[in-house]
């Protein structure tokens, strides 16, 4: 067995919640870029924590392979653990 490990592409940098998005470049990025390294790569499941830039980082792979995204709590951190 193969483990991939994303970071979530681009986001704001001003806004840091559980629903802060991917900005522009994030996006770009998430359906060109992280698509296309994983297009060719036989895929059995795909993990995601519920954040929803890291949901919007996925979202393309999983809907091309027809893969449901398993969303898993335990993937999260805390934001107030890094904000300074």
């Amino acid at each position: 067995m193969v483990l991939y490990i994303l970071r979530h592409e681009c986001r704001n940098l001003e806004k840091v919640d559980f629903f802060t998005p991917l900005n522009h470049i994030g996006k770009h990025n998430a359906n060109t870029k992280v698509f296309e390294k994983f297009n060719d790569i036989e895929l059995e499941a795909i993990y995601s924590s519920p954040y929803k830039r890291t949901l919007q980082t996925v979202d393309k792979i999983s809907r091309v392979k027809d893969i449901s995204i398993k969303l898993d709590w335990k993937l999260r951190y805390r934001i107030s653990e890094f904000i300074v």
